[in-house]
């Protein structure tokens, strides 16, 4: 069995203070332990003084924990989360999983994020790591990166046909988010005249 200590707050007036409310646990599915069936019913636990800890089975790959916040003057919300095999651990420290596919949940990116990603995905060379891979006139071909924010991707670049060390074009990823700068345009000094927007898919 594992502990999972909850402690929630709220902003009071002197700062934060304990929130009140529950969390009702429930298993996402039937189980079989030994001879006997456990049945996906739920169990509720209050909070005290803010905290609360709840002690339950480890949850494995084919089964996970549904969790129901009951935190007064907020919305009910449910998520599910997976349960290590340990001794104790902080409820903010759980995975939170996709119940459908029993998969971690991608963490979401703030708003803010995004547009300083689309400032690194200009640059891809200061984003490289570990072996870079280039052509005999040096063009970064393909490379993984690791970005910011500790998301690793990767980067695959197209050598210009007319001026040799040169991209012309490349992807770089962000986890499932892919940067593609398009085809450039240069002049006959090889510098670049047009640069169509990088599209993010």
């Amino acid at each position: 069995m594992t502990i999972v200590q909850i402690r929630a707050k709220v902003p009071g007036i002197a700062g934060l203070v304990a929130a009140s409310g529950g969390l009702l646990w429930q298993p996402t599915a039937r189980r079989v332990d030994g001879d006997v069936v456990v049945l996906p019913v739920g169990f509720a636990v209050s909070l005290v003084a803010g905290s609360a800890d709840v002690d339950v089975e480890p949850s494995t790959p084919t089964w996970v924990w549904y969790v129901t916040e009951y935190f007064d003057g907020v919305p009910a919300k449910q998520r599910a989360f997976a349960v290590p095999d340990t001794a104790t651990v902080e409820y903010t420290d759980l995975v939170e999983i996709d119940p459908d596919t029993l998969s971690p949940v991608p963490p979401p990116n703030p708003a803010w994020l995004a547009p300083l990603n689309l400032d690194a995905a200009r640059d891809p060379e200061a984003l490289f790591t570990g072996t870079i891979t280039r052509d005999s006139n040096g063009t970064p071909l393909a490379s993984s990166v690791l970005w910011p924010d500790g998301t690793t991707g990767a980067y695959a670049g197209t050598p210009s046909g007319t001026w040799p060390g040169a991209v012309d074009a490349y992807t770089i990823t962000h986890g499932a988010t892919t940067y593609t700068q398009p085809m450039v345009t240069r002049n006959g000094s090889g510098q670049i005249i047009t640069r169509p927007t990088i599209i993010i898919t």
